[in-house]
Formats: C-alpha cells, sequence, structure tokens
C-alpha cells in the first residue's frame, strides 16, 4: 500500500496544480472462494480486483468518475482525471456543496494482515470441510456451503489534506450445511467469521452441527398455530434484525430525508425508542480501521444507549453538506455492537430456563420489508426452528413466518444473554469490505407475531 499512497500524493498534487479541489479514493481487494456442493467441490476460485473513484469540484460544481487500473499508472489516470476535468464546466452548480474534511494528521496508516499466514493455501479450507465430512460419514447427509477468505483494503486523500492514509486487512467468512438425506432432506448450519483464517474453532463448529443434526433426527417434527409467541434469537437471526433495523433506523441520510422508521419531524435525540436493555453502538473490535473510506476519522460511537436514541450515522457527504450535518462516520465500515445482558450463555441453559412455551429460532432467512417507514418486516426461520417449554426441548418445528415491527420487537426483550458472537453480514456487490456485527448468542422476546408455518396443509 505505500506504492499506492505515493501514487494518491502524486495525483493529489496534480489536482493542486489545477487549483482544484477534489478527493480520491482506492480499493482493492484479493478474494478466494471454495464451495461444495452434494459432498463435492464445486468451485475454487480467486478474484483480484481494485478501482479508483474520482471526485473534483470546481467552485460549486462537482464531478465523479471510477476508473479500474490493475497496473497503477500514473498517467493513464492522470489522463481520465483530464477528462473529467474538461467536463466539470458543463456541470450545473450545487449552491449547498462544501470543502472536502481534511484527514487527521495523528493517525498512521494501518496494516491488520498477519503476515505468518498471508498465504493460505485452499488446501488448507478444503481441509476443514473434509473434518466436518469425516464425522458425519455414514450418517447420510450431503454438505454443501461456501469458505470464503482473503484481503482488501482502501487509501484515501484529498486535496485539504498532505498524505493519504490507508488501511487493509483479512478476514474470513463461513458456512456450511447439511441436508439430512434419510429425514425428509432437513438443513442444519453453521457459520463462522473473523480476520485469520488459523483462527477457525473446526471443533466447536462441529459440535454445534452434532446438537442439531441429534436433535433433527431423534425429536419428532411439529407444527404451530399461528399467534403470538415468547420467542428467543440465536446469533444469526439477531445480526440479521440489527442490520435491517439499521439501514432504515441508523442512517441520517434517511433521518433527514424522512425516509426512514426514524424521521427528523416526530423523533429527535435523546428520545427513549426502545427497550432500557437494549444498546447498539460503533466500536471497532476487529478491523481497526480508524480512518473510513470516506476519509472521515471513525470513534466509538453509541447509536442506541440503554433504549435512548443517541446518535445517526452520517456518511454520505452530499447529504451533510445540503443539511449542514458534519459527517461522522462510515456506515459500510461500521462494526455494530449489541451490548450483552445477564442471559443464559449456552444453548443448553437457554432450554432449561425456558419454563413457558418458548419458540427458539437461529436463523431469519428471507428477510424483507413490508414497510419502511414503520420499521415493519418479515422473514422466515430456516436450520433450526425449536419448541422449548418446561425446561426441555419438545421437538423441532416446520419453519415458520414473522410479521413484526422492530418498534414493537425491540420493546418487548424480556432477556439478553451474557455471551457474544462475530456475525459476518459481508456480502458481494462490490469491494470485499468485512461487515461485522457482534451481537449477544441469545435474546428472549415476548409475544412476537408468528403469522405462517410451511408444513403443508
Amino acid at each position: 500500500m505505500k506504492e499506492v499512497r505515493e501514487l494518491l500524493n502524486s495525483l493529489n498534487e496534480y489536482l493542486k496544480g489545477h487549483q482544484l479541489d477534489g478527493e480520491i479514493l482506492y480499493t482493492y481487494e484479493e478474494s478466494n472462494l471454495v464451495r461444495c456442493g452434494r459432498n463435492q467441490i464445486s468451485l475454487n476460485n480467486q478474484q483480484v480486483r481494485n478501482n479508483f473513484e474520482i471526485s473534483i469540484k470546481k467552485g460549486k460544481r462537482e464531478i465523479q468518475g471510477s476508473l479500474a487500473d490493475a497496473n497503477h499508472s500514473l498517467d493513464k489516470l492522470k489522463e481520465f482525471i483530464d477528462e473529467m476535468i474538461q467536463k466539470i464546466d458543463y456541470l450545473p452548480e450545487t449552491p449547498f456543496l462544501k470543502d472536502y474534511t481534511p484527514l487527521p494528521k495523528s493517525f498512521k496508516s494501518l496494516d491488520q494482515i498477519d503476515l505468518s499466514k498471508r498465504h493460505i493455501k485452499s488446501e488448507e479450507v478444503v481441509q476443514v470441510l473434509k473434518i466436518i465430512g469425516t464425522f458425519f460419514e455414514g450418517k447420510e447427509v450431503e454438505q454443501s456451503g461456501a469458505i470464503s477468505f482473503g484481503k482488501s483494503g482502501y487509501a484515501i486523500i484529498n486535496t485539504e489534506s498532505e498524505n493519504a492514509f490507508s488501511w487493509q486487512g483479512e478476514d474470513y467468512n463461513l458456512e456450511i450445511v447439511l441436508q439430512l438425506l434419510n429425514d425428509n432432506n432437513k438443513e442444519i448450519r453453521v457459520a463462522d467469521a473473523g480476520t485469520h483464517f488459523k483462527d477457525v474453532k473446526i471443533k466447536e463448529l462441529v459440535s454445534s452441527l452434532n446438537r442439531d443434526y441429534l436433535i433433527k433426527t431423534s425429536s419428532s417434527r411439529k407444527d404451530l398455530v399461528p399467534k403470538k409467541y415468547d420467542v428467543v434469537f440465536g446469533a444469526d437471526a439477531i445480526a440479521e434484525m440489527i442490520a435491517y433495523m439499521a439501514w432504515v433506523g441508523l442512517k441520517g441520510e434517511s433521518y433527514l430525508f424522512e425516509s426512514g422508521m426514524f424521521k427528523k419531524s416526530n423523533v429527535s435525540l435523546g428520545d427513549k425508542v426502545f427497550s432500557p436493555l437494549l444498546s447498539i453502538s460503533d466500536a471497532p473490535q476487529l478491523f481497526k480501521r480508524e480512518i473510513g473510506p470516506n476519509g472521515i476519522q471513525r470513534k466509538a460511537m453509541d447509536f442506541i444507549k440503554n433504549g435512548s436514541l443517541e446518535n445517526f450515522a452520517y456518511s454520505n457527504k452530499a447529504t451533510c453538506d445540503r443539511f449542514d450535518v458534519k459527517q461522522n462516520t462510515h456506515f459500510g465500515t461500521s462494526e455494530l455492537t449489541m451490548e450483552s445482558g445477564v442471559g443464559p450463555n449456552s444453548f443448553g441453559k437457554v432450554v432449561d430456563e425456558s419454563i413457558e412455551e418458548t419458540v427458539y429460532i437461529s436463523y431469519l432467512h428471507y428477510m424483507n420489508f413490508t414497510n419502511k417507514n414503520l420499521g415493519e418486516f418479515t422473514g422466515t426461520s430456516r436450520f433450526g426452528t425449536y419448541l422449548l417449554e418446561k425446561g426441555e426441548l419438545q421437538g423441532h418445528l416446520h419453519n415458520i413466518r414473522i410479521n413484526d415491527s422492530f418498534l414493537r420487537l425491540f420493546n418487548n426483550i424480556q432477556w439478553i444473554s451474557s455471551s457474544t458472537k462475530a456475525v459476518n453480514l459481508s456480502n458481494s456487490y462490490g469491494m470485499r469490505s468485512p461487515y461485522i456485527i457482534h451481537c449477544p448468542e441469545y435474546i428472549r422476546i415476548l409475544d412476537v407475531p408468528i403469522t405462517g408455518s410451511s408444513a403443508q396443509a
């Protein structure tokens, strides 16, 4: 990344030489993916990508463009900038446009790549799949899933700054699904995420799969009558709900434009919006990205504190300029953390403490909004839906559908577990940019509407 920073410094001086303001962001990824299906490796590939995103401002006019350049050619990038400069005078003015924010001088570029395991061999990844396959050998299961690992990074500079800042790190995401061929093709799933692949806890993954395998092969499957139930959600389901809620509830852009769950006209900072048991912050733990890819210093920040609304993430410069609001973070690289509580810290204890009729949902599938402005959503359970009562597991259930609102759901929390888990919710629609949510392993919520079941009529 040193060469990239030097390149950005040169391009920055080039813009200054033209007496223009500008900002240049470089992003890259080296991604590896091993995928298996029906107990066979179906894909083993690598992808290398990079991109330069350039913004140029002249007075109240601004132009943006992007260029993929694997060779990092200074001349080619200068030519691209020249083409943008020729076009900028033809663009309309934006009256509220403000200057770029200088990069903090006190921060140094950061490299979070583990040099001792910098080049992971695909054989090491396949070995994880082999260990799981060997454990379940002879039990008539088919293994599917994917393991993604790689490194990514970015570098940024603007004409208000002297030197570029860069970050790079590595991450992995693992998801394995077993289909039980002799049990109506029921499915069980396990997932893991982190920074360095050598930290994968394979014994814990196998143990979790075996627990669900024994439950689904030794207990009867039941159906539920649609009504309200007390529900314990597992970490993966919790992370999905937090991510969707943050999408429509914690972005400053949706707050200012009144297009989300919280609107400037009827909600203010400090208002109680959720249960006092709920606290959500942006506090980097795995990826120390102290300056985001928008050039803004990232600080630990409370979004929800004891149920009260404390902050929004103002990532977009254009929106902040329009409403005269200061940028404070980059939402795309946040590490949302939901604080733990004092509830049970293991599945066994969850079962023991479920005296009243309780539904356990490990994972939410096909989540979507039914009304974004009201925070209303729907989703179906998958991979592990159990019925608990009288301190015992009463059986496993057909997948069920829930329909609720985050405003109601997160005001009905009974307890939050004391144990936590990191859940990876990265996607592949842009450059590799690991997105982790740290959340409790379990949360119990009262009176959750169950509106349907996948059981055949």
